[in-house]
């Protein structure tokens, strides 16, 4: 395959397709628009394993890689966003879903995309949401025994914790010392997304750039 074929066809016509496909599919369970070059589908969790095997299989949009998958902390409510692309067609799609703040859970993606794995993990420990059917969802940066959710818009850290993942050398060393973790009065915390991005925020941004 020709990779400078696959990124030339990132252009409006290819993108208006793969919107009415997925519109066509899902009509009136999902919304679907085109922002900023991408594809954005917001979908529910309920749904969500459909949306995304459906943008693996297709063969008029074949998501078979996973960029990235992240969590957002939008206020009253959480978000989980999955960046994909589409190598043989170069399409990017952004698929977003959101949850309830307590009991936050969606199906894990890790049956679509392995790449899933090691993002799944992080956004479980640092939103505390579950992804059910992940294959063994334990911590990946913090400590087995830390307790909250750092990025998290309403945690707050105490004196002697810290949400810096440690090495067994300077944790023994922190130990020996007698050091505890302090924090920064006023520190922002990355990922804990202050607005909430919408189709129209969005397109609103891009009329005023351009």
């Amino acid at each position: 395959m020709d990779l400078r074929i696959a990124r030339a066809t990132e252009d409006p016509s290819r993108l208006e397709a793969a919107r009415e496909k997925v519109e066509a599919k899902f009509a009136g369970q999902i919304k679907a628009g085109i922002v900023r070059g991408e594809l954005v589908i917001e979908t529910g969790p309920e749904r969500l394993l459909e949306v995304c095997g459906f943008l693996r299989d297709s063969k008029n949009i074949d998501c078979s890689y996973m960029r990235c998958l992240l969590g957002m902390d939008l206020g009253d409510c959480l978000e989980v966003i999955y960046l994909l692309y589409s190598i043989s067609k170069g399409l990017k799609v952004t698929v977003r879903t959101k949850v309830g703040r307590d009991n936050a859970g969606v199906p894990s993606v890790y049956s679509i995309w392995k790449s899933a794995d090691w993002h799944e993990r992080e956004t479980a420990e640092m939103f505390g949401i579950r992804f059910e059917g992940h294959p063994d969802l334990k911590t990946l940066l913090l400590k087995e025994d830390f307790e909250g959710h750092p990025l998290r818009k309403d945690f707050k850290l105490k004196s002697g914790d810290s949400a810096k993942p440690q090495t067994n050398s300077a944790a023994k060393e922190a130990d020996q010392s007698g050091n505890e973790a302090k924090t920064e009065p006023g520190n922002k915390r990355a990922g804990s997304g202050s607005s909430q991005m919408t189709f129209e925020s969005l397109k609103e941004t891009d009329n005023d750039a351009s």
